[in-house]
């Protein structure tokens, strides 16, 4: 039992330090990048490994766990939301599955005609909707440029 605790307080400690390492160099390396990605993700799974590890009285591997989750948390919660350095140029990017909830086609080409965004990309669009998107005068004005793909959700 007690090689058993070292291994789980070793892993622990392994994955706490390969996260907050990712986090703290994902602008160096694209990997890193992907690993910090998922630094919240991994947080959650540190609570529930930290609480299970009190659980069955592995109290180090706990503490190490807790600790790596309240670690990420807090940084995730102290980062806001990325963005542009001042005077550059952004790009406003709308993606939206059409077939979610099936919207009625009104309310959706009035949003897509309302919105502030650059580029659209509307996933798993039905023929009709498209049919509507390319007769709307409406979208026409706010988006003259189209590009619509034939190969459509049944």
């Amino acid at each position: 039992m007690g090689n058993l605790r070292i291994v789980i307080a070793a892993l622990a400690t392994l994955c706490a330090v390969g996260t907050l390492l990712a986090r703290g160099y994902s602008h160096v390396s694209w990997s890193a990048d992907l690993v910090a990605t998922y630094a919240l993700h991994a947080a959650y799974l540190f609570l529930a490994f930290g609480i299970l590890s009190l659980l069955i009285r592995f109290r180090v591997a706990a503490w190490i766990f807790l600790g790596s989750a309240a670690v990420h948390f807090a940084w995730s919660v102290s980062e806001g939301p990325p963005r542009a350095a001042a005077g550059a140029e952004t790009v406003r990017v709308m993606s939206w599955n059409i077939r979610f909830g099936e919207p009625s086609g009104e309310k959706t080409l009035a949003l897509i005609a309302s919105g502030p965004a650059d580029i659209i990309f509307l996933s798993e669009s039905k023929k009709d909707f498209n049919d509507e998107l390319r007769a709307s005068k409406q979208v026409a004005e706010q988006y003259p440029h189209q590009l619509l793909f034939h190969n459509f959700a049944k």
